[in-house]
């Protein structure tokens, strides 16, 4: 059974929705720092012990 071309234009702009927001997201994190958290501290020390990843937290 061949989907209708309704369905076939919902999908697709479905995907082109969702490609636009995985740019999206990769564009903001080549901004310079939004991903370098603080290498100091008790998450740090956590990190480099490995438990855990402090790259995703904001810099506060």
């Amino acid at each position: 059974m061949q989907p209708r071309p309704d369905e076939r234009d919902r999908v697709r702009t479905g995907v082109e929705a969702i490609q636009h927001w995985i740019n999206g997201n990769h564009e903001w994190t080549l901004v310079p720092g939004r991903h370098a958290a603080a290498k100091e501290g008790p998450a740090a020390a956590a990190e480099l012990a490995g438990r855990g990843s402090v790259d995703g937290l904001p810099a506060l």
